[in-house]
């Protein structure tokens, strides 16, 4: 994987190539000159329990009440983490002489008070009601946090792995959010017509699954590769549009062409 400003640098460059395609000498010399760089270590795949697990631990763990983005909340803390898994994980793991057991680590009431920091009053619906201690007094609910946290991380394999001696094996790496990538679109930002000659008709995707063009999305520091382009049009006028622009008709019956200032995207290109 290389860094996110090279892959930023590096797509922009061969799109501004693509052009030089017919002078093949300044083109080789070009892309010579593209910088190297050394591969980042392995990362850790995204958990990938069942759904049905991970529905059974929030069903018993938490409140009939929590939402959907406390959950998930929870579960980047702990993937976007992994340093302080590991250092949790070492420090409840016995290994040398001297080492005292512990349930749980003062790495994980630190993530589980920064979490009740976060959550402010709507972190009671980590806890049971029936759990609920009856004073919320400075750490009451550290603890049954922090405990929910370091079960949720070995329900999601979360953890650097040991050997039976206590020795560490494999500290948790980074984890990979490929595989929870969105899938992103490019189509118009009108919803409707908005030719003055025509009423504001609902627009109908115009591109044929077959023309459906698959670009590069360069967005924020992030690359998505082939990005389907979708255009809109009106079944009224005929009028076409695109993320970058209209196609509106005049009264001559000729086809205006109107760029956006309000466009999302930039096109770098020809053959989109």
């Amino acid at each position: 994987m290389y860094s996110a400003t090279f892959k930023i640098v590096y797509s922009i460059l061969l799109l501004a190539l693509s052009s030089l395609t017919g002078n093949f000498p300044m083109l080789l010399a070009l892309l010579l000159c593209l910088p190297t760089v050394a591969a980042m270590p392995d990362q850790h795949p995204f958990p990938d329990i069942a759904f049905k697990v991970f529905n059974e631990f929030v069903t018993q763990n938490f409140s009939s009440r929590v939402s959907l983005a406390t959950v998930l909340l929870i579960l980047f803390s702990l993937t976007e983490n992994t340093d302080l898994l590991n250092l949790h994980g070492r420090q409840i793991n016995l290994y040398l002489q001297g080492e005292k057991k512990q349930t749980i680590s003062g790495w994980m009431k630190a993530l589980a008070r920064a979490l009740e920091d976060r959550l402010g009053s709507n972190v009671k619906t980590l806890i049971k009601h029936k759990e609920l201690p009856k004073t919320l007094d400075n750490d009451a609910l550290t603890n049954p946090i922090a405990m929910k946290l370091d079960t949720m991380a070995n329900v999601l394999n979360l953890m650097p792995v040991f050997a039976k001696s206590g020795k560490l094996k494999n500290k948790l790496a980074t984890v990979s959010q490929h595989e929870i990538a969105a899938v992103h679109i490019i189509c118009p930002a009108s919803i409707e017509c908005e030719d003055m000659n025509c009423k504001p008709f609902a627009l109908a995707q115009d591109t044929h699954s077959r023309d459906i063009p698959k670009v590069t999305l360069i967005k924020g520091t992030t690359i998505y590769k082939r990005v389907p382009v979708l255009s809109g049009k009106c079944s009224h006028c005929d009028a076409n549009y695109y993320a970058d622009h209209e196609g509106l008709n005049q009264t001559s019956g000729r086809r205006n062409k109107i760029y956006l200032n309000s466009a999302k995207y930039i096109k770098l290109g020809h053959h989109i």
